[in-house]
């Protein structure tokens, strides 16, 4: 099963997540520096989360033995363990309409880390870091935007 939308929702959405919480981060942190508005830097560092997801063919236990690797990885400040269940858990919750989605089945879903960093500056280096470990599969950051905050 699929989740589907038409062109204006997804455009919508597309528009959301690649240009207005980025640019709503950057607007927050340039004018947290001019006003004193408080936690600048965990606001810009908690929109640009870095996330990693493992490779499926990883067992549960190998999975979640990646997190002492990707937690030492430098520039990363904390390092959490989502598993398939909680990932599928989280979607529900968000998406399940009309219950739609209630019998949704975890395995479809990866296990993944959602890490912050200590200093954005520090996004390609550890992109780069986390993309070498062995059981990760793909690395989502937004490295062009983060650069925004140099």
């Amino acid at each position: 099963m699929k989740l589907q939308f038409n062109d204006k929702v997804y455009d919508i959405l597309k528009w959301l997540c690649l240009i207005a919480l980025p640019a709503l981060s950057v607007l927050y942190s340039a004018l947290a520096g001019v006003w004193g508005w408080p936690y600048a830097q965990e606001v810009a560092t908690t929109i640009n989360a870095v996330v990693a997801f493992v490779d499926e063919s990883l067992t549960d236990e190998e999975a979640q033995g990646l997190q002492s690797q990707l937690s030492g990885i430098s520039g990363v400040a904390d390092c959490t363990f989502v598993s398939r269940q909680e990932a599928r858990d989280e979607y529900v919750a968000q998406y399940n309409e009309d219950d739609l989605y209630s019998d949704l089945d975890p395995t479809i879903f990866r296990h993944r880390y959602v890490m912050h960093l200590t200093d954005l500056k520090l996004m390609d280096q550890v992109v780069q870091s986390l993309e070498s470990v062995e059981g990760i599969a793909k690395v989502r950051a937004d490295q062009d935007l983060s650069l925004i905050h140099i």
